[in-house]
């Protein structure tokens, strides 16, 4: 599996390692709503830094901002702090997964080069 989910106090960090796969992607979404301290979370920390793409590919978009927009129901109010890859066709999906997202939910995105800088974000806007 190419996905760990960390959870901290706050929110959640998720990992992206190795070849990213559009299924994996789509189950740890989903799984996010089944889990009670979701509805708790004000931020998620999705890191591809050490990914690569693997199946996932622009076409794969409208489903995951779908799958998204029904996530966004159980908790509309998520900061997203995007840490990027090396691999150009992830941040290009990734792009267009952030303009879809933030134009179809509350959800506020930002890309990030790494860790630190994002808690940096985040930082300035957690309660």
């Amino acid at each position: 599996m190419s996905v760990k989910i960390l959870w901290e106090k706050q929110g959640l960090v998720i990992k992206y390692h190795s070849e990213i796969q559009t299924q994996e992607v789509i189950d740890t979404l989903l799984n996010l709503t089944g889990d009670y301290r979701f509805e708790d979370c004000q931020y998620i920390i999705s890191d591809t830094s050490e990914g690569k793409r693997g199946d996932i590919s622009m076409e794969d978009t409208d489903k995951l901002v779908a799958i998204s927009r029904v996530v966004a129901k159980f908790n509309p109010h998520i900061y997203v702090a995007h840490i990027l890859s090396a691999d150009e066709e992830i941040n290009a999906i990734s792009g267009l997964y952030k303009m879809m997202v933030e134009d179809q939910t509350e959800w506020i995105i930002e890309f990030f080069d790494t860790e630190e800088t994002a808690r940096q974000w985040l930082a300035k806007h957690l309660h």
